[in-house]
Protein backbone atom coordinates (compact mmCIF):
# COMPACT_ATOMS: atom_id res chain seq x y z
CA UNK A 1 0.00 0.00 0.00
CA UNK A 2 2.79 2.44 0.85
CA UNK A 3 4.65 1.61 -2.34
CA UNK A 4 1.51 2.20 -4.39
CA UNK A 5 0.85 5.50 -2.62
CA UNK A 6 4.43 6.66 -3.32
CA UNK A 7 3.98 5.81 -7.01
CA UNK A 8 0.96 8.12 -7.16
CA UNK A 9 2.40 10.83 -4.88
CA UNK A 10 6.24 10.74 -4.87
CA UNK A 11 6.37 13.91 -2.76
CA UNK A 12 3.54 15.36 -0.66
CA UNK A 13 2.44 18.75 -2.05
CA UNK A 14 -0.35 19.71 0.35
CA UNK A 15 -2.02 18.75 3.64
CA UNK A 16 -4.69 16.72 1.83
CA UNK A 17 -2.05 14.43 0.28
CA UNK A 18 -0.24 14.15 3.62
CA UNK A 19 -3.41 12.73 5.22
CA UNK A 20 -3.13 9.62 2.99
CA UNK A 21 0.38 8.93 4.32
CA UNK A 22 -0.48 9.74 7.94
CA UNK A 23 -3.46 7.38 7.87
CA UNK A 24 -1.31 4.53 6.55
CA UNK A 25 1.62 5.05 8.93
CA UNK A 26 -0.82 5.02 11.88
CA UNK A 27 -1.56 1.32 11.27
CA UNK A 28 -1.07 -0.64 14.55
CA UNK A 29 1.35 -3.10 12.85
CA UNK A 30 3.80 -0.19 12.40
CA UNK A 31 3.83 1.02 16.00
CA UNK A 32 6.92 -0.92 17.11
CA UNK A 33 9.64 -3.01 15.42
CA UNK A 34 8.93 -5.80 17.94
CA UNK A 35 5.54 -6.34 16.28
CA UNK A 36 7.38 -7.41 13.12
CA UNK A 37 8.34 -10.98 14.04
CA UNK A 38 10.53 -12.11 11.13
CA UNK A 39 13.63 -10.69 9.43
CA UNK A 40 11.58 -10.04 6.27
CA UNK A 41 8.81 -8.31 8.25
CA UNK A 42 11.35 -6.01 9.91
CA UNK A 43 12.80 -5.15 6.48
CA UNK A 44 9.32 -4.21 5.27
CA UNK A 45 8.66 -2.12 8.37
CA UNK A 46 11.79 0.01 7.97
CA UNK A 47 11.24 0.27 4.20
CA UNK A 48 7.75 1.62 4.86
CA UNK A 49 9.16 4.23 7.23
CA UNK A 50 11.87 5.33 4.74
CA UNK A 51 9.18 5.86 2.08
CA UNK A 52 6.93 7.74 4.49
CA UNK A 53 9.68 10.06 5.72
CA UNK A 54 10.90 10.68 2.15
CA UNK A 55 7.44 11.56 0.84
CA UNK A 56 6.73 13.86 3.79
CA UNK A 57 10.17 15.58 3.75
CA UNK A 58 11.40 14.46 7.18
CA UNK A 59 15.06 13.96 6.28
CA UNK A 60 16.50 13.44 9.78
CA UNK A 61 13.96 10.72 10.55
CA UNK A 62 14.45 9.21 7.09
CA UNK A 63 18.20 8.95 7.76
CA UNK A 64 17.49 7.22 11.10
CA UNK A 65 15.20 4.70 9.39
CA UNK A 66 17.83 3.96 6.73
CA UNK A 67 20.51 3.42 9.39
CA UNK A 68 18.20 0.91 11.12
CA UNK A 69 17.59 -0.80 7.77
CA UNK A 70 21.33 -1.01 7.06
CA UNK A 71 22.02 -2.41 10.53
CA UNK A 72 19.33 -5.06 9.99
CA UNK A 73 20.77 -6.05 6.58
CA UNK A 74 24.28 -6.33 8.06
CA UNK A 75 22.93 -8.78 10.64
CA UNK A 76 22.40 -11.30 7.82
CA UNK A 77 25.50 -13.02 6.42
CA UNK A 78 23.83 -13.66 3.03
CA UNK A 79 21.91 -10.44 2.36
CA UNK A 80 24.72 -8.52 0.63
CA UNK A 81 25.37 -11.44 -1.73
CA UNK A 82 21.70 -12.01 -2.55
CA UNK A 83 20.56 -8.37 -2.76
CA UNK A 84 23.62 -6.23 -3.62
CA UNK A 85 21.59 -3.50 -5.32
CA UNK A 86 19.68 -2.90 -2.07
CA UNK A 87 22.98 -2.00 -0.42
CA UNK A 88 23.98 0.35 -3.25
CA UNK A 89 20.58 2.06 -3.10
CA UNK A 90 20.68 2.49 0.69
CA UNK A 91 24.28 3.74 0.83
CA UNK A 92 23.34 6.19 -1.92
CA UNK A 93 20.35 7.56 -0.05
CA UNK A 94 22.32 7.84 3.20
CA UNK A 95 24.99 9.85 1.37
CA UNK A 96 22.32 12.09 -0.11
CA UNK A 97 20.93 12.75 3.36
CA UNK A 98 24.46 13.37 4.68
CA UNK A 99 25.23 16.08 2.11
CA UNK A 100 25.78 18.71 4.84
CA UNK A 101 28.31 16.59 6.74
CA UNK A 102 32.04 17.35 6.74
CA UNK A 103 34.18 16.38 3.75
CA UNK A 104 35.85 13.69 5.89
CA UNK A 105 32.58 12.09 7.05
CA UNK A 106 31.10 12.16 3.56
CA UNK A 107 34.29 10.68 2.05
CA UNK A 108 34.23 7.81 4.56
CA UNK A 109 30.68 6.77 3.61
CA UNK A 110 31.47 7.32 -0.08
CA UNK A 111 34.39 4.90 0.27
CA UNK A 112 32.02 2.29 1.80
CA UNK A 113 29.85 2.59 -1.31
CA UNK A 114 32.78 2.40 -3.75
CA UNK A 115 34.27 -0.62 -1.94
CA UNK A 116 30.98 -2.50 -1.53
CA UNK A 117 31.32 -4.57 -4.77
CA UNK A 118 34.40 -6.27 -3.28
CA UNK A 119 32.06 -7.91 -0.71
CA UNK A 120 30.19 -9.94 -3.33
CA UNK A 121 31.10 -12.65 -5.82
CA UNK A 122 28.43 -12.66 -8.55
CA UNK A 123 27.51 -9.97 -11.12
CA UNK A 124 30.40 -7.90 -9.84
CA UNK A 125 30.81 -5.81 -13.05
CA UNK A 126 27.16 -4.73 -13.04
CA UNK A 127 27.17 -3.94 -9.31
CA UNK A 128 30.54 -2.17 -9.59
CA UNK A 129 29.33 0.15 -12.38
CA UNK A 130 26.19 0.90 -10.39
CA UNK A 131 28.15 1.63 -7.21
CA UNK A 132 30.71 3.85 -8.98
CA UNK A 133 28.02 5.74 -10.93
CA UNK A 134 26.07 6.41 -7.72
CA UNK A 135 29.27 7.61 -6.03
CA UNK A 136 29.97 10.03 -8.90
CA UNK A 137 26.36 11.29 -8.90
CA UNK A 138 26.26 11.83 -5.14
CA UNK A 139 29.58 13.66 -5.05
CA UNK A 140 28.30 15.91 -7.85
CA UNK A 141 25.02 16.57 -6.04
CA UNK A 142 26.77 17.46 -2.79
CA UNK A 143 29.16 19.91 -4.45
CA UNK A 144 26.24 21.58 -6.23
CA UNK A 145 24.18 21.70 -3.04
CA UNK A 146 27.10 23.40 -1.25
CA UNK A 147 27.63 25.84 -4.14
CA UNK A 148 31.09 24.48 -4.97
CA UNK A 149 30.47 24.81 -8.71
CA UNK A 150 34.07 25.04 -9.89
CA UNK A 151 34.93 21.75 -8.15
CA UNK A 152 31.87 20.12 -9.71
CA UNK A 153 32.61 21.45 -13.21
CA UNK A 154 36.15 20.03 -13.01
CA UNK A 155 34.59 16.56 -12.76
CA UNK A 156 32.55 16.92 -15.97
CA UNK A 157 35.16 15.54 -18.40
CA UNK A 158 35.91 12.52 -16.17
CA UNK A 159 32.16 11.87 -15.79
CA UNK A 160 31.57 12.03 -19.54
CA UNK A 161 34.30 9.44 -20.09
CA UNK A 162 32.78 7.15 -17.44
CA UNK A 163 29.32 7.43 -19.04
CA UNK A 164 30.70 6.75 -22.51
CA UNK A 165 32.64 3.69 -21.33
CA UNK A 166 29.64 2.21 -19.49
CA UNK A 167 26.74 3.57 -21.55
CA UNK A 168 25.01 0.19 -21.88
CA UNK A 169 24.59 0.01 -18.09
CA UNK A 170 22.62 3.27 -17.85
CA UNK A 171 18.85 3.68 -18.11
CA UNK A 172 17.54 6.71 -20.01
CA UNK A 173 16.59 8.37 -16.71
CA UNK A 174 20.07 7.85 -15.23
CA UNK A 175 21.66 9.21 -18.42
CA UNK A 176 19.47 12.33 -18.20
CA UNK A 177 20.16 12.91 -14.50
CA UNK A 178 23.94 12.80 -15.06
CA UNK A 179 23.64 15.35 -17.86
CA UNK A 180 21.39 17.55 -15.73
CA UNK A 181 24.08 17.60 -13.01
CA UNK A 182 26.82 18.42 -15.51
CA UNK A 183 24.71 21.25 -16.98
CA UNK A 184 23.99 22.57 -13.48
CA UNK A 185 27.72 22.54 -12.66
CA UNK A 186 28.52 24.40 -15.90
CA UNK A 187 25.89 27.08 -15.22
CA UNK A 188 27.09 27.52 -11.64
CA UNK A 189 30.69 27.91 -12.87
CA UNK A 190 29.51 30.33 -15.63
CA UNK A 191 30.66 28.02 -18.42
CA UNK A 192 27.49 28.71 -20.41
CA UNK A 193 28.76 28.04 -23.93
CA UNK A 194 30.31 24.72 -22.87
CA UNK A 195 27.05 23.25 -21.56
CA UNK A 196 24.60 24.77 -24.07
CA UNK A 197 24.94 21.85 -26.59
CA UNK A 198 24.33 19.35 -23.77
CA UNK A 199 21.22 21.29 -22.69
CA UNK A 200 19.82 21.34 -26.23
CA UNK A 201 20.36 17.59 -26.57
CA UNK A 202 18.47 16.80 -23.36
CA UNK A 203 15.52 19.10 -24.16
CA UNK A 204 15.21 18.14 -27.84
CA UNK A 205 15.88 14.41 -27.69
CA UNK A 206 14.76 13.21 -24.27
CA UNK A 207 12.27 15.77 -22.89
CA UNK A 208 9.29 13.40 -23.00
CA UNK A 209 11.25 10.81 -20.98
CA UNK A 210 12.09 13.16 -18.08
CA UNK A 211 10.01 13.48 -14.91
CA UNK A 212 7.94 16.71 -14.75
CA UNK A 213 10.20 18.24 -12.09
CA UNK A 214 13.37 17.46 -14.04
CA UNK A 215 11.81 18.91 -17.20
CA UNK A 216 11.25 22.13 -15.29
CA UNK A 217 14.71 22.17 -13.68
CA UNK A 218 16.47 21.67 -17.03
CA UNK A 219 14.30 24.31 -18.70
CA UNK A 220 15.15 26.80 -15.93
CA UNK A 221 18.86 26.12 -16.50
CA UNK A 222 18.30 26.52 -20.26
CA UNK A 223 16.61 29.89 -19.71
CA UNK A 224 19.47 30.99 -17.45
CA UNK A 225 22.05 30.05 -20.09
CA UNK A 226 20.30 31.99 -22.88
CA UNK A 227 19.76 35.01 -20.60
CA UNK A 228 23.46 35.09 -19.69
CA UNK A 229 24.44 34.73 -23.37
CA UNK A 230 21.94 37.54 -24.25
CA UNK A 231 20.04 35.29 -26.69
CA UNK A 232 16.83 37.26 -26.04
CA UNK A 233 14.92 36.15 -29.15
CA UNK A 234 15.34 32.48 -28.27
CA UNK A 235 14.75 33.26 -24.58
CA UNK A 236 11.19 34.47 -25.29
CA UNK A 237 10.41 31.35 -27.34
CA UNK A 238 11.88 29.01 -24.69
CA UNK A 239 10.05 30.80 -21.84
CA UNK A 240 6.73 30.48 -23.73
CA UNK A 241 7.38 26.75 -24.24
CA UNK A 242 8.17 26.33 -20.54
CA UNK A 243 4.94 28.13 -19.55
CA UNK A 244 2.90 25.85 -21.83
CA UNK A 245 4.55 22.88 -20.12
CA UNK A 246 3.57 24.37 -16.75
CA UNK A 247 -0.05 24.77 -17.82
CA UNK A 248 -0.23 21.14 -18.97
CA UNK A 249 1.32 19.87 -15.73
CA UNK A 250 -1.17 21.13 -13.17
CA UNK A 251 0.78 19.78 -10.18
CA UNK A 252 3.94 21.75 -10.88
CA UNK A 253 5.05 24.24 -8.24
CA UNK A 254 4.12 27.92 -8.29
CA UNK A 255 7.83 28.78 -8.09
CA UNK A 256 8.36 27.25 -11.54
CA UNK A 257 5.66 29.51 -12.98
CA UNK A 258 7.21 32.60 -11.37
CA UNK A 259 10.61 31.79 -12.92
CA UNK A 260 9.22 31.00 -16.36
CA UNK A 261 7.30 34.31 -16.34
CA UNK A 262 10.42 36.14 -15.14
CA UNK A 263 12.50 35.03 -18.12
CA UNK A 264 9.65 35.78 -20.54
CA UNK A 265 9.50 39.32 -19.17
CA UNK A 266 13.28 39.74 -19.30
CA UNK A 267 13.27 38.70 -22.97
CA UNK A 268 10.71 41.44 -23.69
CA UNK A 269 12.86 44.00 -21.89
CA UNK A 270 15.74 43.56 -24.36
CA UNK A 271 17.40 46.92 -24.90
CA UNK A 272 15.89 48.43 -21.76
CA UNK A 273 18.01 49.85 -18.97
CA UNK A 274 19.64 47.51 -16.47
CA UNK A 275 17.72 49.19 -13.65
CA UNK A 276 14.39 48.21 -15.24
CA UNK A 277 15.51 44.57 -15.55
CA UNK A 278 16.77 44.56 -11.97
CA UNK A 279 13.48 46.04 -10.77
CA UNK A 280 11.53 43.21 -12.38
CA UNK A 281 13.95 40.60 -10.99
CA UNK A 282 13.40 42.01 -7.49
CA UNK A 283 9.61 41.75 -7.90
CA UNK A 284 9.97 38.14 -9.02
CA UNK A 285 12.21 37.46 -6.01
CA UNK A 286 9.47 38.85 -3.78
CA UNK A 287 6.93 36.51 -5.41
CA UNK A 288 9.28 33.58 -4.83
CA UNK A 289 9.75 34.54 -1.18
CA UNK A 290 5.97 34.42 -0.73
CA UNK A 291 5.72 31.08 -2.59
CA UNK A 292 8.46 29.53 -0.45
CA UNK A 293 6.48 30.18 2.74
CA UNK A 294 4.53 27.11 1.67
CA UNK A 295 6.61 24.12 2.89
CA UNK A 296 5.60 22.13 -0.20
CA UNK A 297 7.07 24.88 -2.40
CA UNK A 298 10.16 25.25 -0.22
CA UNK A 299 11.40 21.77 -1.15
CA UNK A 300 12.10 23.23 -4.62
CA UNK A 301 15.08 25.07 -3.11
Amino acid sequence: QMYGLCQDIPKVRDSHEKEYFDDLIAHPFLEDERIALSFQAKLHLWRIYTMYYYATDQEEKELGAYMELLKLMDSSKDYAQEFPYDYVEIYARILSLKRESTDEEFAEILLSLRDFPSRIKKSRRNVNVKAQSEAIRLEFERLLYLGRFEEASEKVEETQLFIQKNKTFFTTEEYIIFHFLMIYAGVGARRYKEVLPMTNEIINETDSKISPDHQSFIRILNLMIHYELKNYTYLKYAADAALRLYQRRKRLKTSFKVLFQLFKKLAKLEGQSASEMISYIKRAKSDLTIAFKDPYEESFL
